[in-house]
């Protein structure tokens, strides 16, 4: 995950009061997401990831050391699973509290930002994004950016929510089940809502060719509501789709 910038910003915190913030918007006046926290959950979502890379870049030689950049490592526990599958990792992260992490494992991650990479032109042969893109501040900017420090040939892979092309928002806007407000709510450090046409676009429009988007179902399937939730996952294969995309495109080489 990323921040939008390296540390909360005490202004535009202290602007707010409690007369100002909805009362549903409080707690998240009151308790910053802790990204590094969530983002060293998710080793076997990473190592599922890296087998998925490795079926759309080529297999990864010991050898050869493919260069692979993540952007908005966090804690860099994509960077780590990646080193210790062969790749050649690195990885930028704007927030200081996830550097300051990455460092205790050892693990060098500077702070910058994805709209300005701190590395020369045409130097990865893959760059990653998971759940960043819908932070940024333009992500055109950073798009074109990957575009920059890729080698020809090289694969650019994102991953981020679809909160509203999706057959579980369209389900309940059909039957009213939530207000909207409050099942978005979660949602409102995100600055950008991506659907499967504007991820393409945007990758394309950034210089990218060969761009593919796909979604995806998240979460497990728990609970009472089961079947459900089967039946819902059956259509939106059919019509709609997931809550999740991947995309990814190469540059030409």
């Amino acid at each position: 995950m990323i921040y939008l910038s390296p540390r909360p910003d005490h202004k535009l915190r202290t602007a707010f009061t409690q007369d100002s913030v909805p009362q549903e918007l409080l707690p998240y006046t009151q308790n910053p997401a802790n990204y590094f926290a969530v983002t060293n959950q998710r080793t076997t979502i990473f190592l599922k990831r890296l087998r998925q890379l490795e079926s759309i870049y080529g297999p990864v030689e010991k050898n050869a050391h493919p260069k692979v950049l993540d952007v908005g490592a966090s804690a860099g526990t994509f960077v780590k699973l990646a080193g210790d599958q062969g790749w050649l990792a690195f990885g930028i992260e704007p927030s200081w509290s996830g550097t300051r992490e990455a460092l205790r494992k050892g693990l060098d991650i500077p702070i910058a930002v994805a709209e300005k990479l701190p590395f020369p032109d045409e130097t990865f042969d893959l760059v990653h994004s998971h759940h960043v893109f819908e932070h940024l501040a333009n992500p055109m900017d950073a798009a074109q950016e990957a575009w920059r420090v890729l080698k020809p040939g090289g694969v650019i892979f994102i991953e981020v929510p679809n909160q509203f092309d999706n057959i579980m928002f369209r389900r309940d806007m059909l039957f009213r089940r939530v207000p909207q407000r409050q099942r978005n709510i979660r949602s409102i450090h995100h600055l950008w809502f991506f659907g499967r046409s504007t991820l393409q676009r945007l990758l394309i429009q950034a210089g990218f060719q060969k761009v593919q988007v796909h979604d995806f179902f998240g979460g497990p399937l728990v609970g009472w509501r089961i079947p459900f939730t089967v039946v819902t996952r059956l259509i939106g294969q059919l019509v709609y789709g997931g809550d999740f995309l991947n995309a990814w495109g190469w540059k030409p080489g």
